[in-house]
């Protein structure tokens, strides 16, 4: 089935797998959907773009039922420089364009300006500058169609300096005020609500184990149908709870923030840890394709998703103990050093130590147990992201095994290609066994490791179930 007829049966019968693999763009009306839009035009009437920006380059508006800005995300895997392309788009979400030029971000990957300028034009069809910015005013659309925040703290939210500025750019990308996109919504305590979708089927049970396996308690808090944890970003201190909603393919998120301008990159954060722009259907069907036994392989899930760490910081320092550590003592001593170094709110409430609290208190990490080998990489570690920003800090660390920056790189930065296991030669391919799972071989060894999990997968969501049903 070539990709046209594809497109075609899918926004036909709504098929919310596709959602935000593809946009229809409708001739007689100028505006650009998404496939489950409940808008059916004529075939001979529509156009198809792989991305949102092919539809507003060719001069489309966004769709105001269906709203393509709240289409689920995709990281690029089919392209000819997929991975520098990912990195470049990563760091333009995570900070504002204005934080970060175009030769920053090109030095922080390894490239030049024009190379990485290139690329972009040739995958794209627009400048760095151009998606940056076009990033940017689509997550300000979707903020001012699912909150109540005012258009000043949205233009600031998204990343816009300059109120006049995300005025002119967000009228000349849309087609219109920012003021006429504007939905009246409940407020919510001074909370920000938001719906992060994405494309089913989401094995919500599968996360939740994993989320529970590594849990630290008082910083994160898992619930039948929930998951929610505090943060500490650039000096602020927040927390987010997600809500999975199968009926409608999203998660109903609430957010407690205080600096407004941090939004759009906590955003992408929760993204990133609830993992929810995976193409699920493409790492299935890559696992299975390759698998020999895929009813053993497949013991929990067909559909595994990567549970996030909300940093670089926080996934090295939780692989460090790990490989020092079995398991269980592992567990138990990140627990004693969030517990013991973190810092911790009226409510209750747990947060992750900050580099600056473990520089700080190098005898407290002695009393429970760190010590030796194990304290000096923490400590350089600790001390490597005091000096850099997150994005350049594993350029700069040379104590850390592949291993540990592999673990970091799928769970901190959820990179989908990197593999933790043995790498073992395939004689008739030539090549390694794991190299045919690319480009999900973060997948596979999720996989692998749910393998080696002897417990009956229905008991432990049994258990777990009571278990939250006892701290609810």
């Amino acid at each position: 089935m070539t990709n046209l007829s594809t497109y075609r049966l899918a926004r036909l019968t709504k098929d919310p797998r596709f959602d935000g693999l593809f946009y229809l763009g409708v001739k007689t009306t100028g505006i650009y959907c998404r496939p489950i839009c409940p808008a059916t035009p004529l075939e001979k009437n529509v156009e198809y773009f792989t991305t949102a920006h092919q539809a507003i380059k060719a001069g489309y508006r966004p769709c105001l039922r269906c709203h393509p800005d709240s289409a689920p995300g995709v990281s690029v895997t089919k392209i000819k420089h997929q991975d520098i392309f990912n990195k470049a788009a990563n760091m333009m979400q995570e900070e504002n364009f204005e934080a970060h030029t175009i030769q920053k971000i090109a030095e922080n990957i390894g490239i030049s300006s024009r190379h990485l300028r290139n690329i972009f034009v040739e995958e794209t069809g627009i400048s760095p500058k151009t998606y940056a910015l076009l990033q940017q005013t689509l997550f300000a659309k979707k903020l001012l169609h699912q909150t109540t925040l005012p258009i000043t703290e949205v233009a600031y939210a998204s990343g816009f300096n300059s109120i006049r500025r995300f005025n002119d750019y967000f009228k000349k990308l849309m087609g219109m005020c920012p003021s006429k996109v504007r939905k009246i919504n409940k407020r919510n305590n001074g909370c920000i609500d938001l719906k992060l979708h994405y494309r089913p089927p989401y094995d919500w049970e599968f996360m939740r184990l994993s989320f529970d396996k590594e849990k630290i308690d008082n910083m994160e808090w898992i619930l039948e149908n929930k998951y929610g944890r505090t943060f500490t970003q650039d000096g602020t201190r927040g927390g987010f709870t997600a809500e999975i909603d199968k009926k409608n393919n999203c998660f109903k998120v609430t957010i407690e923030l205080e600096r407004i301008s941090l939004l759009r990159k906590i955003v992408y954060k929760i993204r990133r840890i609830l993992d929810v722009d995976t193409d699920i259907e493409s790492v299935k069907s890559c696992l299975n394709h390759y698998s020999k036994r895929p009813e053993k392989i497949f013991k929990l899930t067909e559909y595994p998703r990567i549970p996030g760490k909300w940093s670089v910081y926080e996934a090295g320092i939780c692989a460090i103990i790990e490989q020092s550590k079995d398991d269980m003592n592992a567990q138990k001593n990140i627990l004693a050093f969030v517990h013991n170094l973190g810092f911790k709110s009226e409510n209750g409430h747990q947060y992750f130590p900050t580099p600056c609290q473990v520089q700080e208190n190098a005898e407290q990490l002695k009393k429970i147990g760190i010590v030796g080998a194990l304290l000096d990489e923490i400590m350089m570690f600790t001390q490597t992201n005091i000096e850099m920003i997150e994005s350049e800090v594993l350029k700069h660390i040379n104590n850390l095994t592949p291993r540990i920056i592999s673990m970091i790189k799928i769970y901190a930065l959820g990179e989908p290609n990197e593999y933790l296991g043995e790498e073992q030669f395939d004689q008739n391919s030539r090549r390694t066994q794991n190299e045919k799972y690319s480009p999900y071989r973060s997948y596979h060894y999720l996989q692998t490791r749910i393998q080696n999990i002897d417990l009956d997968p229905q008991q432990l969501i049994n258990d777990t179930s009571r278990q939250n049903t006892t701290q609810a």
